[in-house]
């Protein structure tokens, strides 16, 4: 209980957010929830008025302990963590979509936090929604999958062509279409994952590699070597391992879907205003 004693001589506004924290922890695990509650929110206006991951990282932890001691608000915290996280570095984002799908699975609002991330990207996840009513622990580890699956890396661009690749190995609809949104949204142009979808692969920069990469993973390809000692080469073994995670986890989502019964006929993609149909894993590139 340091923190808690240092704040109790000397008062807590003029202490750093950190021993705010680190006394509404030690007040928490003692079962003083409405005395963590109150040192969170000092916190929180203690804090720059910048969104960052630390500032979204508080907000949910308020709202699991106003959850926890039955006070009102947690439901209203995780919206706004919802809001702000959009606002956050990609990784930052997939650690804090994660933490706050662990803390509203043990509040009972997991189904809420899904309904944010639809509604922030305009997709529909009725398939997790059902998972949820069905079990809540197969919901929970949902949100593990994106720790893998958005790990840019050092090249966003080598990630976003892998990305795209392993998604249309199984669909071309909706999961397309989200990939494509998380890319853009990352600062990859999307003249470049049309170029991939064209089989143009040599105006597709780092992405076309990352494209070709993917492929040559799915399908065991000979030139898979080449490509992964290319992608090392230029752009480092961190890279690699990005591209590879993509490779692997994307198409997991419309596997999930088809599985579940929510398999969705192929739609244009909407890549940098301009809508295209794709195939899966062929490069033929259809204009509206």
């Amino acid at each position: 209980m340091v923190a808690g004693r240092l704040l109790e001589e000397q008062g807590a506004d003029g202490w750093a957010v950190g021993v705010l924290q680190r006394a509404a922890d030690e007040s928490a695990r003692a079962g003083d929830f409405e005395r963590a509650a109150a040192l969170l929110r000092r916190a929180l206006r203690a804090m720059p008025p910048t969104i960052d991951a630390e500032r979204v990282a508080t907000v949910i932890e308020l709202g699991r302990i106003e959850a926890a001691s039955g006070l009102e608000g947690a439901a209203c915290r995780w919206r706004t963590a919802a809001d702000q996280m959009r606002a956050l570095e990609p990784v930052d984002r997939v650690s804090a979509l994660v933490d706050l799908g662990e803390s509203t699975y043990a509040a009972g609002l997991l189904p809420e936090a899904r309904g944010h991330f639809e509604q922030a990207y305009d997709y529909d996840a009725g398939y997790m929604h059902e998972v949820i009513g069905i079990s809540t622990s197969a919901g929970l580890r949902y949100f593990g999958l994106p720790m893998l699956s958005q790990m840019r890396g050092p090249e966003p661009e080598l990630w976003a062509g892998a990305a795209l690749a392993s998604v249309l190995d199984g669909d071309c609809g909706s999961c397309a279409q989200l990939i494509v949104d998380l890319a853009v949204e990352s600062g990859v142009d999307p003249n470049l994952l049309k170029a991939c979808v064209a089989g143009d692969f040599g105006s597709a920069g780092a992405a076309g590699l990352g494209y070709r990469f993917a492929c040559a993973a799915i399908g065991d390809e000979q030139d898979l070597e080449k490509l992964s000692d290319e992608i090392v080469s230029n752009h480092g073994k961190k890279a690699l391992v990005s591209a590879v995670y993509a490779a692997a986890s994307c198409r997991a989502y419309p596997v999930l879907k088809r599985g579940l019964g929510h398999g969705s006929a192929c739609t244009q993609l909407n890549l940098g205003g301009e809508h295209v149909f794709v195939r899966p894993l062929k490069t033929e590139l259809l204009k509206a």
